[in-house]
């Protein structure tokens, strides 16, 4: 079921920003949407084990995947017919995923990679964390709902400023943003301070994941838009996979602190933005989605 579920997330948001470029709708506000239907999803999926106990989840599951792909059969066409080259860089767009597999473009890939990563290892052991440093198990629902909301709430938003950075700008923030969010996570904070931490989400996830795909798309062409978007994501999968087994040894050792080794990889990540700008700078636009 993963592997198959996994191949829907990067020929969707290839699709959508496409398809949003085309008609000038807002990505940042489907997307929203879609963080916002995973926590109704959720919510009724808890409410539904509750009633029905853990064997409900099996029907659920796959009752919720049949209607997405009842709905799927309304989407419009991916590929359209070809159009003129516009100012949003169509001409500069690559055609084959060869010809941008090259250290200025790999490297912003890895950098979210490694942010996405420190995400992984939070939705593993946060609640193990906090429920060790005494937080109430009826605070930590609110605690993981808290950066979800955020999260939407930035997609909502992000239109509005998104205008005055490029994307590789963008997912450097989100790795600095990361890389102070885990340090003061591994230092125990109190509540308050967490829940304001969870905030964080909203930079450290939403604005680096937006900046990923728009990425992409700046220098990818339609025919390999899919294409690029997955390599990213098995990118995301292979360092998450990695991460996750090494944190857990790390917390073995040194509880909360292992959160530190979650900064190190985002300050990592930030670096390899940096070196990406260096290589081949932003191209000089005012639109995130007509920059590198």
């Amino acid at each position: 079921f993963a592997v198959f579920t996994g191949s829907i997330a990067p020929v969707i948001d290839a699709a959508t920003l496409r398809l949003t470029e085309r008609n000038g709708s807002n990505f940042g506000q489907i997307r929203g949407w879609g963080t916002l239907g995973s926590m109704v999803g959720t919510g009724i999926t808890g409410v539904v084990v509750a009633w029905f106990g853990a064997l409900a989840f099996l029907p659920t599951l796959l009752g919720f995947s049949l209607l997405r792909g009842l709905v799927s059969l309304q989407l419009p066409r991916f590929r359209a017919p070809q159009r003129a080259p516009t100012l949003a860089g169509a001409a500069v767009r690559a055609g084959r995923l060869r010809e941008v597999l090259k250290p200025w473009f790999v490297l912003p890939l890895l950098a979210f990679a490694l942010v996405q990563a420190t995400h992984a290892i939070l939705q593993a052991f946060a609640a193990l964390v906090w429920k060790d440093q005494g937080i109430s198990p009826a605070l930590i629902g609110p605690l993981v709902a808290v950066g979800t909301a955020s999260e939407a709430a930035m997609m909502f938003a992000w239109r509005r400023f998104g205008r005055k950075v490029s994307a590789r700008q963008m997912v450097l923030a989100s790795a600095i943003a990361a890389t102070l969010r885990w340090a003061l996570v591994a230092l125990s904070p109190p509540l308050p301070v967490l829940f304001l931490l969870q905030m964080l989400h909203s930079v450290t996830f939403a604005i680096g994941y937006l900046g990923m795909v728009h990425f992409i798309a700046n220098w990818t062409s339609e025919e390999i838009a899919a294409e690029a978007q997955g390599f990213s994501f098995v990118l995301q999968q292979g360092v998450s996979v990695v991460s996750l087994v090494a944190f857990g040894w790390l917390m073995g050792m040194f509880g909360a602190n292992a959160f530190f080794a979650a900064s190190l990889l985002s300050l990592v990540g930030a670096g390899c933005v940096w070196l990406s700008l260096r290589l081949r700078p932003a191209h000089d636009s005012g639109t995130v989605a007509r920059s590198g």
